[in-house]
C-alpha cells in the first residue's frame, strides 16, 4: 500500500504550509479530476458522490488520491439517475438537496466546491454570519441562492471553471473530462503566463533597483568632490 504521507487535503489546507497554484495546488487539482474522470469513464460509469477534501489523500510530492468509495454508486444503465440522499452537506449539489434525481454531474459540483477550498484554504461557508445553520446553507444552495464565495483573489480562468462546476443545472456543468482538460491546458497555461509576467516585473525591478544605486554612488560622488572643492 501506498504511504500517503501527506494526509487528507483538508488537513493539508488548514496546516501552516506554504501552497501555490503553481505547486502544488494544481497537481492536486488534476490528480482529483484525473481519477474522478477515470470513475465517470469506467463500464458502468461509478459516481463517487461523496467527493470532498477530507476524502483526498496526497502523497510527499502531493499525488492526490480519492478515497472513500463508501456512498459510491454505479451507473449501470446510460441516462440512469440516482435519488438517494447521499454525502455532506457542504459538497452536496443542490439537486441532491432538492431531492431530484440525479446522475455523475454531481461529482463535478462537489469538485468544484474542492476548488473553491484550494482557493480559500477554509472550509465552504466559512465567511457567513455566525447564525447561519447548516439547514439555512442546505436551502440556500437547493434554491440556487448561495455558493461558496470565490475570492478576488482568484484567476479569471479557474473562476470561470468554477462557476460552471456549481451551476445550478447539472446539464451546463462541465463533464469531468472536460474539467481535466481546462486544468491540465487553459489553467497550467495562465499559470505559465502569469509567471512569465512575474519573471519581467522582477527583472524590470531589478535594473530599477541598479539604477538607483547607481544614482546613489552618482550623488555620493558628487558630493565628495563638491566637499573637496571647499576644502581646497
Amino acid at each position: 500500500m501506498e504511504y500517503l504521507k501527506r494526509g487528507d487535503v483538508l488537513s493539508l489546507l488548514r496546516s501552516s504550509i506554504a501552497l501555490a497554484w503553481s505547486d502544488p495546488l494544481l497537481k492536486i487539482a488534476t490528480d482529483v479530476a484525473q481519477g474522478v474522470s477515470y470513475l465517470h469513464n469506467c463500464d458502468p460509469p461509478l459516481v463517487h458522490r461523496d467527493l470532498k477534501s477530507s476524502n483526498l489523500l496526497c502523497t510527499r510530492t502531493y499525488s492526490c488520491k480519492v478515497s472513500d468509495f463508501g456512498e459510491s454508486k454505479r451507473q449501470l444503465l446510460p441516462g440512469k439517475l440516482f435519488s438517494t440522499i447521499v454525502g455532506t452537506p457542504y459538497w452536496l449539489a443542490p439537486e441532491i438537496l432538492r431531492e431530484e434525481r440525479y446522475d455523475m454531474q454531481v461529482d463535478c459540483y462537489s469538485f468544484g466546491v474542492i476548488l473553491v477550498e484550494l482557493e480559500t484554504r477554509h472550509e465552504p461557508y466559512h465567511d457567513l454570519p455566525k447564525n447561519y445553520t447548516t439547514i439555512d446553507i442546505m436551502m440556500s444552495v437547493s434554491r440556487g441562492a448561495l455558493r461558496p464565495t470565490i475570492p478576488v483573489s482568484c484567476s479569471p480562468c479557474r473562476r470561470k471553471l468554477i462557476t460552471r462546476c456549481l451551476d445550478n443545472d447539472p446539464r451546463r456543468r462541465p463533464k469531468m473530462t472536460e474539467i481535466l482538460y481546462a486544468l491540465q491546458h487553459e489553467v497550467r497555461q495562465e499559470l505559465l503566463d502569469q509567471n512569465s509576467m512575474d519573471v519581467v516585473s522582477d527583472k524590470r525591478r531589478m535594473v530599477l533597483m541598479q539604477q538607483h544605486q547607481r544614482l546613489n554612488r552618482r550623488g555620493l560622488q558628487n558630493l565628495m568632490h563638491a566637499h573637496d572643492e571647499d576644502a581646497g
